[in-house]
């Protein structure tokens, strides 16, 4: 069994190691073999080394500047979802760390073309490297991670069946854990349409998206919430869990996500009201999110007009937005939301645990307490600004 204490940087390394090992057999050698013979003089920029080196940082495993281990982030906890719901369930097998991998790589390749749609981080690897390359490495970190899913998905079932290799299609080929991947596919799909709501909303007029918050709650659940559902599930099920089980964790990794989409919405919101209000990302990019709206529904409709004037001027006037919310309730509604999930999700582990006994189980609920740490002190002044 893989302990937690570590674990997001154990699941790292094992990141950078599988990559470096996968590299060597896609590597550029036998093309600089005939480079005199078809002319490929000219056309390679970079070294073998500093490729890796770009797929390594689109991997989040080291900064694509400093060359350094990056810190722990979303994905790497994300990761280690699936670790956790694996061991609860009883798995023993070290393979987890490599489904853990598989689920990383998936992740950061879904980051990537996220970044280059939306192109509102000045610290994403398209902005360092540019559209091509960042879109190249994002496809090559979803296939590799999808070969690794397949080839550790098998191994992992056919460990806990205990059907001989030969036997093993015809004998779960049609379970549920087998099914697995189809089902990564799915969610992927759906997270696709969450974006393309995003690019639906640069049409729908301001007015009308300071009024909708179910909207955004629901697209919230496709672009997120759906994704860690998937990952809780995929460690339930790798660890043998029975059906209903599963879906227990399933449920508890679709608040898990909510909750953490509503963090960062928060977080970019509280920015708007400090000194660095102008590296709030949703504000530069126009972007509604739930506490906007809440901001606005304690405003009259003149109100609310003047506020989307606002934010349709270039450029957009930091100080009389600030103005605007700063009576509002917005905060104080999120982090109410935010409890109100905390709350769901933790009696939804009550319903397998009922004590949370389990470590994992009490690590699962920590993890979404240190999600918030960074904004503790952000909190704390936004509920006495909000009294």
């Amino acid at each position: 069994m893989v302990e937690y204490p570590g674990l997001p940087h154990l699941i790292k390394q094992a990141v950078k190691n599988y990559l470096t090992v996968s590299f060597e057999s896609i590597k550029l050698d036998g093309l600089l073999e005939v480079d005199r013979l078809i002319g490929l003089e000219g056309f390679i920029e970079n070294s073998d080394a500093d490729i890796l080196h770009l797929i390594l940082s689109g991997a989040g495993v080291v900064d694509v500047e400093s060359r350094l281990l990056l810190p722990v982030n979303t994905i790497d906890r994300a990761s280690s979802l699936v670790v956790l719901s694996y061991n609860v369930c009883g798995g023993t097998s070290d393979r987890i760390i490599e489904l853990a991998v598989s689920v990383h790589l998936i992740f950061c390749a879904a980051g990537i073309f996220d970044d280059i749609q939306d192109q509102d981080k000045k610290y994403s690897l398209s902005s360092k490297v540019g559209t091509g390359k960042a879109l190249n490495i994002g496809l090559l970190l979803l296939l590799l991670g999808q070969i690794q899913l397949n080839k550790t998905l098998e191994q992992l079932l056919l460990t806990n069946s205990g059907v001989h290799k030969k036997n093993f299609k015809d004998t779960i080929s049609n379970s549920k854990p087998f099914l697995l991947p189809n089902k990564l596919v799915q969610n992927l799909i759906f997270g696709i349409r969450g974006q393309l709501l995003d690019l639906q909303e640069n049409v729908l007029p301001l007015e009308t998206q300071l009024t909708i918050p179910s909207y955004f709650e629901s697209k919230n659940g496709l672009k997120a919430a759906l994704m860690f559902s998937y990952l809780a599930e995929l460690g339930a099920i790798a660890g043998n869990c029975a059906g209903s089980t599963s879906e227990i964790y399933r449920e508890f990794g679709f608040l898990f996500g909510m909750i953490t989409q509503l963090l960062s919405d928060l977080g970019d919101f509280l920015l708007i009201k400090s000194e660095q209000g102008n590296s709030s990302r949703d504000l530069g990019q126009r972007k509604i999110t739930l506490p906007f709206i809440y901001a606005c529904q304690a405003k009259s409709y003149e109100e609310r007009r003047h506020f989307a004037q606002l934010l349709e001027m270039t450029p957009i006037p930091l100080l009389e937005i600030s103005e605007f919310l700063k009576e509002s309730v917005a905060v104080s509604r999120t982090i109410e939301q935010i409890a109100h999930y905390l709350v769901l999700a933790e009696n939804t582990l009550r319903k397998v645990d009922p004590l949370l006994e389990h470590q994992e189980h009490q690590v699962m609920i920590s993890m979404l307490h240190q999600f918030m740490q960074p904004l503790q002190s952000s909190f704390q002044e936004a509920l006495k600004f909000s009294e």
